[in-house]
């Protein structure tokens, strides 16, 4: 449970990373996110059912759908 919320506060940390390194932009501070550690973590916990969704599927999702709503989010402040 512990391990699961330290990869959580870490993942929106990186995430959130242009409020704390103001030099970073917000594509930047995306491009950083370690995404194999997210999508072992989403295993482990019963999020991602690996049998049916491989890294290499979710890894594409993220990139072509996911970022953009979390940019449009940012955009409308959400």
């Amino acid at each position: 449970m512990k391990k699961g919320l330290f990869g959580m506060i870490v993942a929106l940390l990186v995430l959130s990373g242009m409020w704390f390194a103001p030099g970073i932009g917000q594509a930047q501070a995306i491009a950083m996110v370690d995404y194999e550690m997210l999508y072992e973590q989403g295993v482990a916990e019963g999020i991602i059912p690996s049998a049916d969704v491989s890294l290499e599927t979710w890894v594409e999702a993220n990139e072509n759908e996911y970022k953009q709503v979390y940019q449009e989010g940012l955009k409308d402040d959400v």
